[in-house]
């Protein structure tokens, strides 16, 4: 992309919210996903620029690449959580913060990353993000030492997707959510306030098409507000 006299490299995801129930709330979710980024980004967290395109038929979510230099000829090394612990912890299907803590052992990653990792699977529960598999998270690659945590992306309220069939799921609100593990409780704690932003965010947007969605996100910032209270 030409960008005030230089270029950037992107991905581009985009839905045409007319052509029914089920593409109006993907492109609603592309909306969610630019949120998300750019709740996690004013709050300090390392993510993914993003910016949020409409036009009369269609919703564009660009996404800069972080895989790419300045100059969009060359490629920064890059490794998947997935990669790793395919390699390393031997299970892809723990959360992200139980493959932090493995890897942390063997060196592959500081405690910076351990914690923040953490804090990622956090927000993500507390977002309705139910696509946070390992393929969801990754690293630059560095020549030695730990290696460090690539900017977040594909972080949205994956629980209110459409199917695979199509289906429009409900817009249900957001159920109780407690720690699972020793160490989550903190994680938490630290999340709750983001998430509320998050919510909020959400709620008051002009991007989105639904008002459903709306309302839903507005209880969902009532909601994970209560339960922030109770995490401490």
């Amino acid at each position: 992309m030409e960008h005030e006299g230089g270029r950037y490299a992107a991905l581009v995801k985009f839905a045409q919210p007319t052509a029914g129930e089920a593409a109006e709330r993907w492109a609603d979710l592309l909306v969610c996903e630019h949120l998300a980024l750019q709740c996690l980004r004013d709050a300090g967290v390392p993510a993914a620029a993003s910016e949020i395109l409409q036009a009369d038929t269609h919703t564009f979510l660009e996404v800069q690449r972080f895989d790419r230099t300045v100059d969009v000829l060359g490629r920064r090394g890059f490794v998947s959580l997935l990669a790793l612990s395919s390699a390393f912890v031997g299970d892809v299907t723990v959360d992200w913060g139980t493959a932090a803590d493995a890897l942390l052992t063997q060196g592959w990653v500081d405690r910076d990353a351990q914690a923040a990792l953490g804090r990622l699977h956090a927000f993500g529960r507390l977002i309705g993000n139910s696509d946070m598999h390992q393929g969801n998270l990754g690293f630059h690659l560095v020549d030695r030492g730990p290696l460090p945590l690539a900017p977040a992306y594909d972080m949205l309220p994956m629980s209110l997707a459409p199917s695979r069939t199509g289906v429009l799921r409900a817009a249900t609100p957001l159920a109780p959510i407690a720690p699972e593990r020793s160490g989550q409780l903190a994680h938490l704690h630290w999340a709750a306030p983001l998430a509320v932003d998050y919510w909020q965010r959400v709620a008051g947007s002009v991007l989105l098409r639904s008002g459903v969605l709306r309302d839903l996100a507005a209880e969902n910032a009532r909601r994970v507000q209560a339960m922030g209270q109770r995490f401490g």
